[in-house]
């Protein structure tokens, strides 16, 4: 079964790239542009990690991690060097090289798993 990571950037493009990267049997990629599908879904549906934008039209990735349960592991990204966040984040990743970051946090996700199994 493969795990769920969602992504929620509000440039859309951004977000059909992140699908189009991580989607494959043993993950089930899902992007967001908007923050309230978002929320709703990782509501209804919690996803395995979250990946969130900081920067997002109306709102932070900060505020957005305080609507969503603490127990989902999120991982903020970034293009700003010097960035304070008041949430709890496992890791900040930079932009623009985060899809290599995201590939090494859903890498040791899926390797962990194996050895729990």
């Amino acid at each position: 079964m493969p795990i769920k990571v969602y992504y929620l950037d509000d440039e859309k493009a951004l977000c059909e790239n992140f699908v189009n990267y991580f989607d494959s049997p043993q993950v089930a990629a899902t992007s967001f542009s908007e923050v309230n599908e978002f929320v709703s879904a990782v509501k209804a549906d919690p996803p395995d990690l979250a990946f969130i934008d900081f920067r997002l039209s109306g709102t932070t990735g900060d505020m957005v991690a305080k609507m969503i349960d603490p127990k989902i592991p999120k991982y903020l990204i970034s293009g700003d060097l010097y960035i304070k966040t008041n949430s709890i984040f496992i890791e900040i990743l930079s932009k623009p090289n985060e899809n290599k970051a995201i590939r090494d946090v859903i890498d040791r996700y899926l390797q962990t798993r194996k050895l729990i199994a």
